[in-house]
């Protein structure tokens, strides 16, 4: 995370306000649609449909990874 400067941003921001803000983009983005692509949906929700294990691996932050997680059921 230190080689991504530009959260600096946020540093001082409170965590519920953070959570706000990534839940706002990700209703946005979610209504914008091309969100996932879908052959990679398709196969996180196989994963489910067996009852495997699934997680986010991403360099983002969980303010924005914790909507897309809600929504795909992710741990």
């Amino acid at each position: 995370m230190r080689a991504y400067y530009h959260y600096r941003v946020y540093a001082g921001q409170r965590a519920v306000d953070l959570s706000a803000q990534g839940r706002a983009w990700f209703r946005q983005e979610r209504c914008a649609g091309n969100l996932f692509l879908p052959a990679s949906l398709e196969a996180f929700q196989e994963h489910l449909r067996r009852g495997e294990f699934t997680v986010l691996v991403s360099g983002s932050f969980a303010p924005c990874l914790d909507p897309l997680a809600d929504c795909l059921g992710a741990a």
